[in-house]
């Protein structure tokens, strides 16, 4: 289709050959549940399919695909091709993967960190707060920061603190 092939980089007047697409675009990891899929399709077994699979953009560079679609069938039973839609979902899996990343140095940090909404109240907190603190995850979510003070810190300190926090959107200090 048009679409396959902008999504792959290939010319406009290319002609577009599935299988050896696959073969030659699909991600050698992703071919075989890309190629099991066809075959149930292809021989009846399933007649709708979805997968997720990385294939090889002209640029030389992988891209994410989520694709799912029926088999159409002749007058006898015969599957004669199958119609779907195929989204590159590479920014969508790349956000997922910063994302994982992300939430393992969060709760793998040694360093107590809390994370707040705009009015101050905690919408997640890490293991090393939990054990630097004694309150344990779901006693913080929810709470004012306020419920961390010290009582050893003077007005002036706060009013710093919550400058930085409004400026910057982070505050670093014990």
């Amino acid at each position: 289709s048009t679409l396959a092939k902008a999504q792959l980089g290939l010319p406009a007047e290319s002609e577009v050959d599935f299988l050896r697409l696959v073969r030659e675009r699909v991600h050698p990891e992703d071919r075989d549940t890309v190629l099991a899929w066809w075959t149930k399709v292809k021989s009846g077994e399933a007649n709708a399919f979805e997968m997720n699979y990385r294939a090889r953009h002209n640029d030389g560079s992988y891209r994410d695909f989520s694709s799912r679609g029926l088999a159409v069938a002749d007058a006898n039973g015969h599957v004669v091709r199958a119609v779907g839609l195929n989204a590159d979902v590479t920014e969508r899996r790349q956000t997922e993967r910063r994302l994982t990343l992300a939430q393992a140095v969060f709760t793998g940090t040694h360093e107590g960190l809390v994370v707040t909404d705009l009015t101050g109240r905690i919408t997640a907190v890490n293991p090393a707060f939990v054990g630097i603190t004694g309150y344990d995850e779901a006693e913080a979510i929810g709470q004012s920061m306020r419920m961390v003070a010290s009582g050893r810190h003077d007005r002036l300190f706060y009013q710093q603190m919550w400058a930085a926090l409004t400026a910057t959107g982070a505050w670093r200090g014990e």
